[in-house]
């Protein structure tokens, strides 16, 4: 379930912003990457959309789904 979850963002993040956009983690996703596989962001931290959905659909890290949805959320 957790896998289609994060196809699912992926998918969402790909209609809804630029693979050059910059994200900033929050310590939402921080917190999320300790509840299982992540990436090991840091609160504070910017990468571009393309990098954290490397991290996300490779590694399937947490941290990374959750700073792309809140990314594209607003």
């Amino acid at each position: 379930m957790a896998s289609l979850i994060k196809l699912l963002t992926a998918l969402t993040v790909l209609r809804h912003a630029d693979f050059r956009d910059e994200v900033t983690v929050s310590p939402r996703a921080v917190a999320a990457g300790r509840r299982g596989a992540d990436a090991e962001l840091r609160a504070g931290e910017h990468f571009t959309v393309r990098d954290l959905l490397a991290a996300l659909l490779i590694t399937s890290a947490n941290d990374a789904a959750v700073a792309l949805a809140e990314h594209v959320s607003g």
